[in-house]
């Protein structure tokens, strides 16, 4: 690999890491976001719910829209978008305002992954796109365990104004539950990885579009898992949600092997 090509790859990691954190950083920070302008916390959940939402929905249809367009030139509009956004997050004094620039970048968070995912592969020979595409996803790993608890410490610590501005400036049962969002996270890591790869054999052609639908289908799992798991704590109690976790895992579970019958089924068909 061509140091030029892994400099390049370490900035889409970097960007993929600060476009999760953005979008998943939230989270940690909707309690103060709810006493910030006077609303439930179900309302400031929006913010969640209508993003994730926006990208399972637009995706493909704005990955090929974009798709004469230069690459670059998507990637650093994209990475400007949620940068903006982030600043009007800080500053805004509406939250109407800062739901509507949740909008904005949720339309461009699939161009910027499809067109990131495709482009590391492209950047590399044949034999080692799948390692560049995993170094890709590193960004979203780090978003996950180290962006968002960040954000929630900034916002704790310092203000809601320096959890958003920073993101892009660069008990007894702790340790059980430590072990568990480990193990949740290598699993989640690695199942966005092995999925990701099996889309990407299936559409060889349409790399970007198949990306599309990837990190589309990824952020409806978000809006359902959102809903489910909102449900089951309003009915139910917080301390029952781990059974939401276990029937997604379950389902999850039965689909994969679903999956690997039918294609030993195409397999001896053929």
């Amino acid at each position: 690999m061509k140091k030029s090509s892994s400099i390049f790859i370490l900035f889409l990691a970097l960007g993929v890491f600060g476009i999760i954190t953005t979008e998943m950083g939230i989270i940690g920070v909707l309690p103060q976001v709810a006493d910030r302008f006077h609303i439930s916390a179900s309302k400031a959940g929006w913010l969640v719910s209508i993003f994730a939402f926006i990208v399972a929905v637009s995706g493909p249809f704005l990955t090929l829209l974009a798709s004469g367009i230069n690459r670059k030139v998507i990637l650093l509009l994209a990475v400007l978008m949620f940068a903006v956004s982030n600043a009007v997050y800080a500053y805004t004094a509406h939250f109407s305002v800062m739901l509507a620039f949740r909008i904005i970048p949720a339309l461009c968070h699939p161009v910027f992954f499809s067109v990131a995912l495709a482009a590391a592969a492209r950047l590399v020979p044949a034999g080692q796109s799948g390692k560049a595409v995993t170094k890709v996803f590193s960004g979203i790993t780090a978003g996950f365990a180290f962006g968002v608890p960040f954000t929630s410490y900034l916002a704790d610590r310092l203000s809601l104004e320096a959890a958003y501005l920073l993101i892009y400036g660069f008990g007894t049962s702790f340790a059980p539950m430590a072990v568990l969002v480990f193990v949740w996270g290598a699993v989640h890591s690695g199942g966005l990885i092995v999925s990701q790869t099996w889309l990407t054999a299936e559409a060889k052609e349409a790399p970007e579009f198949g990306n599309s639908l990837f990190v589309s289908f990824s952020n409806l799992g978000i809006t359902i898992g959102t809903a489910a798991g909102g449900w089951f704590i309003s009915h139910l109690g917080i301390h029952q949600l781990m059974w939401c976790g276990i029937m997604f895992a379950l389902l999850a579970f039965g689909l994969i092997m679903g999956r690997l019958a039918w294609g030993k089924r195409l397999l001896a068909e053929a």
